[in-house]
């Protein structure tokens, strides 16, 4: 009559176990959450970079970027260094940190950067023309670059 009594029952160890999985979690959730906490933390106390030192790092980007263009065989067809240039240049851009007050010269620098890859990919030489005359025009009106003119 009572033989349903005697047998085991799981449920209080289903139960327990549950419990502990979920207290692992919550234990996991609140250390991941920690580290991530300090890994934004860190990134936030940087000192913010100033308007020279953007400057500077710009500079010299740009300063590099024209030697080295102009160490380019101009008779040569050699499309692939130009690209591998443009991209490389471009990609220095990106990594700069800026600072507010040259937020907008960023953007331009590395939008007519893109461009140029774009139409060095596409061999567009109009588009391309049109390329070096924006980075000239930005150039020469933020003569702190100290680069005037790239050459074609």
């Amino acid at each position: 009559m009572f033989h349903h009594l005697h047998r085991r029952n799981w449920f209080p160890f289903l139960v327990v176990g549950l419990s502990v999985l979920l207290f692992g979690f919550v234990v996991w959730a609140y250390f991941s959450r920690l580290e991530i906490n300090k890994t934004t933390q860190q990134v936030v106390n940087q000192p913010a970079v100033t308007a020279s030192d953007y400057q500077h790092e710009v500079s010299n980007i740009l300063k590099s970027f024209s030697a080295d263009y102009a160490a380019l065989d101009p008779q040569a067809s050699n499309a692939t260094a130009k690209l591998s240039l443009v991209e490389n240049t471009e990609d220095k851009i990106l990594a700069v940190r800026v600072p507010a007050e040259y937020r907008s010269f960023h953007l331009q620098l590395a939008t007519i950067f893109e461009a140029l890859r774009s139409d060095l990919l596409q061999n567009d030489s109009i588009k391309l023309a049109e390329d070096w005359k924006k980075i000239n025009e930005l150039l020469n009106n933020n003569s702190w670059l100290g680069v005037s003119v790239i050459g074609l």
